[in-house]
């Protein structure tokens, strides 16, 4: 499969003045694909930034995983997996 643009919102303003936002993903992909470097091809254009947190879930409504965004680069966002990190 691949990333889905419309599945991915940020959740709300964020707390923390702006620094840090919250996102959620609800893909068809499994998990451990979301990972993928730049996966979140449009990530900067939807205001993604590094260390913004985004909550994952994936491929048969696997429970979520909470992520990160590590790297945003060419437009592209990658994100790492906290709960395996």
């Amino acid at each position: 499969m691949a990333y889905d643009t419309s599945k991915l919102s940020l959740v709300g303003p964020s707390p923390f003045n702006g620094r840090i936002q919250l996102w959620a993903y609800d893909g068809t992909d499994a998990v451990g694909d979301v990972d993928a470097s730049g996966y979140f091809s449009d990530g900067e254009a939807k205001g993604m930034k590094v260390k913004d947190f985004v909550l994952v879930r994936g491929a048969n409504a696997a429970p979520a995983a909470l992520m990160y965004v590590s790297d945003v680069t060419d437009g592209a966002a990658t994100v790492v997996d906290i709960t395996t990190a």
